[in-house]
């Protein structure tokens, strides 16, 4: 931003957040896994990296290359929304769990019919056109099914968690949020990649919000919106979600033993994401020091 740039050069002590050598290995690994995926009909990808406890920006890659002229990559992705898939669910479930849902509450996941607030019937289908019976909070999110999910936020009610993503996340819809009504739940809503990593700063940070931070001084760290700094929820309800995402074990239905987000350590967390037809293909992954927040389309 012009604002940015005019502080930069007015403040020979400044200096900002990202890192040199991590930035230039997310770009190399993002122009690697691009040609790779290019099979799969991905074009463009962006990835941002913030350190912890200071919300800190350590990386920003908006595109693969930004000097090509081709597939959009002169287009800082980073800003652009786009449908944010099953990466809404651990708020859903965050809310839920504050409105006495459990992680071994069972959910029915069958077929239904909900009605829209122009009266037209809503029959939401799991990406799978499967549906799973009797299953616990857990293994919902854990394996990212869809109907038990538009339960939880018909049972949190929609109003209230538009208030939850305006009021609490501070997030601004790039649409009327009234709009997508239950399809909130199918992975509908629209955030650029930069707001859906602020939002999951949440989970590793215990519930704490804060805004973000990518320039730094000899005397304090600047920002130039408004300041965010509260406790979004109680700890023991984010603590829920983490237990949850970092378990790699439950998830193993969907996404099998041999994934490549099963690491060989612990103490990780993540959310994966898309949206219909796999147009757009999301993971936020996180540690006590770091979150990452990749998209690919």
């Amino acid at each position: 931003p012009l604002e940015l740039e005019k502080y930069l050069q007015s403040e020979k002590e400044t200096t900002l957040t990202i890192d040199k050598d991590i930035d230039n290995k997310i770009k190399e690994s993002i122009k690697r896994n691009i040609e790779l995926l290019e099979t799969q009909k991905a074009k463009n990808a962006a990835v941002i990296v913030i350190s912890f406890p200071n919300n800190e920006i350590i990386s920003m890659t908006g595109s693969p290359d930004p000097t090509l002229q081709k597939e959009g990559y002169q287009i800082n992705m980073l800003e652009k929304p786009r449908q944010i898939g099953s990466t809404i669910k651990p708020f859903i479930y965050l809310k839920g769990f504050e409105k006495d849902v459990r992680p071994y509450t069972i959910l029915e996941d069958k077929e239904y019919k909900f009605t829209l607030a122009d009266n037209s019937p809503f029959y939401p289908k799991n990406y799978d056109y499967q549906y799973h019976g009797n299953i616990t909070a857990h293994y919902a999110l854990s394996n990212s099914i869809n109907v038990p999910a538009l339960l939880v936020l018909n049972h949190i009610g929609v109003e209230e968690f538009e208030r939850f993503l305006e009021d609490d996340l501070a997030f601004e819809p790039h649409q009327n949020i009234k709009q997508y009504q239950l399809g909130i739940a199918m992975g509908t809503l629209e955030m650029t990649p930069k707001e859906l990593a602020h939002i999951f700063t949440i989970f590793p940070r215990s519930g704490e919000y804060q805004n973000l931070t990518i320039i730094k001084d000899q005397n304090k760290n600047q920002r130039f919106e408004k300041p965010i700094n509260h406790q979004v929820t109680d700890t023991k309800y984010i603590q829920l979600i983490n237990k949850i995402l970092s378990d790699r074990k439950t998830g193993i239905d969907q996404f099998s033993a041999s994934s490549s987000l099963n690491l060989p350590i612990k103490n990780y967390a993540l959310k994966t994401g898309t949206s219909h037809d796999y147009t757009d293909s999301w993971i936020v992954g996180y540690t006590p020091d770091f979150l990452v927040a990749v998209w690919v389309g």
